[in-house]
């Protein structure tokens, strides 16, 4: 311990007790009531940009490149319901254990379709209408949906400055809740692929919050499978081995990047077509949940610990040495703090106020204490 130290560290915590409180409840309302979101959001991006790329372990893009739109497709609005037809049928060939239907098949035309019983089980993405803060969601191949599928609601929510960061597991429609694309992808993909389905996501729960994508580090979208190389895999035999089947136990993700069908969407990472982020989703779910929110709770505990160990290192070490400490803590606790909070290190502002006003009230502690120990030194001196 240092000899400078001015009291031993019980009185010393006490005196620091109400800044440390005072600060964790005003950075806990400050969080519930968003002020820190453009915060959160500058530290979720530039960590993600620091991030080394990293590939896709469940999902398959398969969409068309900007050859074969321009080649075969060029004039047509949405696929004729034949197309998609032989594209299921050659990614089931190709092994798929999901297949997500990012694209809109609400056209009557596609209620047409023969839909095979050796197909895997398939979720349809539905379009979405709004009225009075309720979701619509529209039809989809043309209202005729097997049994052994799902529907899935098509939207993600931006964020105030138009970036898309996060997905919600569920939303609410008219008649109950129904949840989302990547939800219901992932959900089926659990009912199939059980010993790939990590524990906390197989439980569920959670299904309104809104939780950060954890992208994969890709600035740009991954080149697709095509649908040229799609088709070929029709010629694979039915019963040819998983080790034969390029797509064995994937999801695949059956959606647009390039035509009127197409949607652009505004992400840390760059633009992206909505398929390609709808892919990152449901990666963030089977890679454990995504970022999400814990308790608040639990939050205020860490913050409140992390005010409690500056103190302590102030007063264990001498007074340079510790405000050096300090200033190198701000970093280390903060990211310290966010993995623990929210086993991200996105959210590391969320502790740096405690960090900063805890050193300036040690600093202020400390100054006071050797002013007045100045002052009577100086008096005791008078006084001879």
């Amino acid at each position: 311990m240092s000899d400078n130290a001015p009291a031993r560290l019980g009185p010393r915590l006490l005196r620091a007790a109400p800044v440390i409180i005072v600060v964790a409840v005003v950075t806990l309302i400050m969080e519930q009531l968003g002020w820190l979101d453009s915060f959160e959001t500058a530290g979720i991006d530039a960590v993600l940009l620091m991030r080394q790329p990293r590939e896709m372990r469940h999902v398959s893009v398969v969409a068309l490149t900007q050859a074969e739109y321009e080649a075969e497709y060029a004039g047509r609005r949405v696929l004729v319901h034949q197309d998609l037809e032989r594209l299921i049928d050659a990614v089931a060939r190709g092994g798929a254990a999901i297949v997500g239907i990012d694209l809109d098949t609400s056209a009557p035309q596609f209620a047409n379709m023969r839909q095979r019983a050796g197909w895997p089980p398939i979720v349809w993405a539905a379009g979405v209408t709004t009225a009075a803060g309720t979701y619509m969601p529209g039809p989809v191949v043309g209202g005729a949906v097997r049994e052994t599928d799902n529907i899935g609601v098509d939207l993600l929510p931006i964020d105030p400055d138009g970036v898309v960061r996060r997905y919600q597991r569920d939303l609410p429609v008219n008649g109950g809740m129904r949840g989302t694309f990547p939800w219901a992808v992932v959900q089926a993909f659990c009912r199939t692929q059980r010993g790939d389905c990590p524990p906390k996501v197989a439980r569920g729960g959670d299904s309104l919050d809104a939780r950060l994508i954890d992208f994969t580090g890709t600035r740009n979208a991954p080149a697709p499978i095509s649908f040229h190389e799609a088709m070929a895999l029709s010629s694979l035999p039915e019963n040819a081995p998983d080790e034969n089947k390029p797509l064995a136990g994937r999801i695949v993700l059956i959606g647009a990047i390039v035509g009127p069908s197409c949607d652009i969407l505004r992400t840390p990472m760059g633009q992206k077509p909505g398929v390609f982020v709808m892919a990152e989703a449901i990666e963030s779910e089977l890679a454990g949940g995504g970022i999400q929110n814990i308790s608040p709770y639990l939050a205020f505990i860490i913050d409140v610990a992390v005010g409690i160990l500056i103190v302590v290192i102030q007063f264990y070490f001498a007074p340079r040495v510790a405000v050096l400490l300090s200033i190198l803590a701000i970093p280390v606790l903060s990211l310290a703090g966010s993995y623990l909070a929210f086993a991200s290190f996105a959210r590391w502002f969320n502790f740096v106020p405690m960090i900063v006003a805890v050193l300036i009230h040690e600093l202020y502690d400390q100054g006071k204490a050797y002013r007045d120990l100045r002052q009577a030194y100086d008096k005791l001196s008078a006084q001879r």
